[in-house]
């Protein structure tokens, strides 16, 4: 609401800029039709520098000032005309309306009769004016109400102010105050506290921690939700991984904080697009929005950092502002998922994306194992986002622990496994896509107990058989494993790796073939008849084909 009230004002120049204060307290006493009452009028002259005064007015009884004390609820522009003027100003100080604009491209506008609402941090910038002389410039001093305290906020034609405190209720008014010499103006503004609280995905893909503890449940974004350990009082917001299969609709709910009960816009937004926009009214101190379309995946895999901004407009659509954003990594896989997705799995599916038939969706996936350097979530304190820099290792110790399926490897604390976990990862990894695969397990050839991978020594630069512990030296560098250039065991039994439609992969140690005799001739070295006695395969002059079996 606006209204405007002239004021008697006395002024006292304070000489030089002295520290003395001057207080002058008159007693008048008014009889009126009514009744008789006192008012008292107290004039305090405050040391602001040479020439300069400030003039407090108000109306309570001398028994209130003892001490020289003034009480908070006279420090407001209602009571009081507050300010620091040049002594013997010049100005014109005469106006009679306050506008006001959201924006500096904007046109100033007239304020509503019965005020402004605007969103908590909101910036808003006002401008007096003088119907009658619109030429003029007024310099009033201004002054920001909320609660019981008012404090100065500026002096001149205009000023901008930001609404840092909601409103308790719809009667809880901050008042923006324009005071000069002979006029004050206020203006009503109800601050709307407006924020995203909580985001849920629906119908999605369940993605599972590493750990094995829980899934992935709504909600996906949650506002507050994760403490910082060092720092009590700050917190995060909780921002869960989610995951949709290539050309589906992805949809979710949405709930705000909001108070005072307003009706007002929301709309959310997925970079320039608009995906909602309706009239909601808030509801026990919340908003809540059910099964909102927010986008449709494309027919392909893809890896995106799904951010939703969300807006809120209190005048039908005229300005917005926003109230939130959430981000969520999304995972879209080609076709849907065939298995139990831990998140690593879902993280080397998708983070080569763009594949849209299963030929290319197959060599994606592949490309975060052939480089050897695969990587697991860490399993550390929450963070807005899952960090994936956990090696994973092929034979980090001789025994590779004796972690043989995916489970078993991903929640190892010495993070390593067999070649076992190792196509269990891959297989499972391509079942995230919907693609099938088979785990092979590959045996010594015909009368042969054991091979040795590429590349062991037999034999020292003088022709003297070299072995350890009756075995051929292994430490020699040779086809390096996952995140180890020279994995510490390379003689076995047998050996798992995985068939596609297009061949064979061996993530354990990041190479393919085509078939089982470039296999055999890519991977092997040496082969044992006993476990003791070793020879080079290029020696043998007999068929020494590796063995394939499906396994799974």
């Amino acid at each position: 609401m606006m209204s405007t009230t002239k004021k008697l004002v006395s002024l006292f120049r304070e000489e030089d800029g002295a520290a003395e204060m001057l207080q002058v307290i008159i007693i008048l006493g008014l009889v009126a039709m009514i009744g008789s009452f006192l008012v008292a009028i107290s004039l305090t002259i405050e040391p602001w520098g040479k020439d300069r005064v400030t003039v407090i007015l108000h109306d309570e009884a001398p028994e209130d000032v003892a001490g020289g004390f003034i009480p908070p609820e006279w420090t407001r522009p209602g009571n009081f005309v507050y300010g620091s003027y040049p002594a013997n100003s010049q100005d014109n100080n005469d106006f009679d309306e306050i506008k006001f604009r959201f924006n500096s491209k904007e046109e100033y506008r007239t304020v509503p009769a019965d005020g402004l609402v605007v969103l908590e941090g909101s910036e808003v910038d006002f401008k007096v004016t003088q119907s009658d002389n619109p030429s003029s410039k007024p310099q009033p001093q201004w002054g920001l109400e909320s609660g019981d305290i008012c404090s100065p906020i500026g002096k001149g034609e205009t000023v901008t102010v930001t609404f840092k405190d909601a409103s308790t209720s719809l009667d809880d008014y901050s008042k923006v105050i324009a005071t000069s010499d002979d006029t004050s103006i206020e203006v009503n503004v109800l601050v709307v506290k407006v924020e995203l609280e909580k985001v849920s995905f629906k119908d999605g893909h369940v993605i599972t921690r590493d750990d094995g503890r829980a899934s992935y449940s709504a909600p996906h974004w949650d506002r507050g939700r994760i403490s910082n350990p060092l720092d009590y009082f700050i917190s995060y917001p909780l921002a869960y991984p989610i995951a949709y299969t290539s050309g589906k609709e992805i949809r979710l709910d949405v709930e705000f904080k909001s108070f005072p009960a307003v009706e007002l816009k929301i709309r959310g937004k997925f970079g320039k697009e608009k995906f909602y926009e309706q009239t909601v009214t808030a509801k026990s101190g919340s908003i809540k929005i059910a099964n909102i379309s927010c986008w449709k995946t494309e027919k392909k895999v893809d890896y995106v950092l799904l951010g939703l901004d969300w807006e809120a407009s209190l005048n039908a659509g005229a300005d917005w502002q926003s109230v939130g954003r959430n981000e969520n990594q999304l995972y879209v896989t080609l076709k849907d998922p065939t298995t139990t997705g831990y998140e690593t799995m879902y993280e080397l599916a998708c983070k080569h994306a763009g594949a849209a038939n299963e030929k290319d969706c197959i060599a994606n996936t592949w490309a975060s194992f052939r480089n050897r350097d695969v990587k697991a979530m860490t399993m550390e304190l929450d963070s807005v986002f899952s960090v994936f820099d956990r090696k994973l290792y092929y034979y980090k110790t001789d025994y590779g622990d004796g972690k043989t399926s995916v489970e078993l490897m991903l929640q190892n604390p010495n993070d390593q496994g067999q070649c076992g976990a190792w196509a269990d990862l891959f297989h499972k990894t391509l079942a995230i896509h919907g693609i099938k695969s088979n785990i092979v397990q590959v045996d010594p050839p015909d009368g042969y107990d054991m091979f040795g991978v590429k590349n062991t020594v037999l034999r020292d630069d003088e022709g003297n058989i070299v072995l350890e512990n009756g075995r051929p030296d292994i430490t020699v560098k040779g086809i390096p494993g996952q995140n180890m250039d020279t994995p510490r065991a390379k003689l076995f039994n047998l050996h798992y790796i995985v068939k596609t439609s297009d061949g064979y992969y061996d993530p354990s140690y990041g190479v393919t073939a085509k078939n089982e005799a470039e296999y055999t001739e890519m991977a092997v070295d040496v082969l044992s008849q006993d476990g003791w006695n070793w020879e080079k395969r290029e020696k043998i002059p007999s068929k020494t084909e590796l063995i394939f079996d499906v396994f799974r």
